[in-house]
């Protein structure tokens, strides 16, 4: 299948990994490794009740590769 064709993986991610690529300035090594990312509320709201890279974390999660779900209960 050509490279063209592929289709990367989508993701579901917790808070760790999102915020430590954040706080390096390297959240785009996700959007080059999959095809999309869910993020649960729950991560979200972690995310942005820091206080590092919360501006870079939202720009981020308001991107059309990131999609929001409902926490699990």
């Amino acid at each position: 299948m050509p490279s063209s064709e592929r289709h990367r993986p989508v993701v579901v991610s917790d808070t760790s990994p999102i915020l430590n690529l954040a706080l390096v300035d390297r959240l785009g090594l996700l959007t080059a490794q999959f095809d999309s990312l869910i993020v649960p509320e729950t991560v979200r709201k972690e995310l942005l009740a820091g206080e590092a890279a919360v501006e870079r974390l939202e720009s981020f999660l308001e991107r059309e590769f990131v999609t929001l779900t409902s926490s699990p209960r």
